[in-house]
């Protein structure tokens, strides 16, 4: 069992690293999006791909590495290994663009946005829901106001749990899917 748990760390770790460089990657089209929408519309089709990709890779590890055959737990635990070592690398990208890089780019870009759709909802004539509407930019324009005065390491902390979260949920589900008992027929006893 110890060797099969190195093996499941070991292979994680690669994988994982891949999956980092690609959210690494995904990472930087998002503020990018702000001043190219197809750039954002890009990032958020392949954070859609991340189950798929995340499938793809368990499949490969059970078919290369397992000789075709995994149990739930191995499929579980290899992706949770994958998602937190590529939670780490993108980690240390996030706390590189937070601390050195966005001062208070996309924050602000929020602002903008939240500060256009008030000044195109005051134009449109809103009956019933209108108050409701407000309030819930208000809302928002709060939780803006909150944003503001996150420090960086916060930030990347909050995305960090998030991305492992997110990834125990991918990795459960892949878990269930990818599951495969061994092909090789097992010999007759003859009676």
């Amino acid at each position: 069992m110890t060797t099969n748990r190195i093996s499941i760390q070991k292979n994680a770790m690669t994988y994982g690293t891949y999956m980092g460089l690609f959210w690494v990657a995904k990472f930087i089209l998002f503020p990018l999006g702000f001043s190219y929408n197809f750039l954002f519309l890009l990032f958020f089709v392949l954070t859609i791909a991340v189950p798929f990709i995340c499938y793809r890779m368990t499949k490969n590890f059970r078919d290369t590495k397992l000789n075709g055959t995994i149990n739930w737990f191995q499929a579980w635990a290899f992706n949770l290994f994958v998602f937190l070592f590529a939670a780490l690398l993108v980690g240390v990208a996030h706390y590189a663009y937070f601390q050195f890089l966005d001062h208070g780019f996309i924050i602000e870009s929020y602002d903008k946005v939240l500060t256009n759709i008030k000044l195109q909802t005051k134009s449109l004539s809103l009956e019933d829901d209108g108050a409701q509407f407000q309030d819930q930019l208000s809302q928002v324009q709060k939780m803006i106001d909150t944003f503001k005065r996150i420090k960086p390491i916060e930030i990347v902390y909050q995305l960090f749990t998030q991305n492992i979260f997110w990834g125990n949920i991918i990795a459960l589900l892949v878990a269930f899917i990818v599951p495969k008992k061994s092909s090789v027929p097992m010999p007759k006893v003859d009676e």
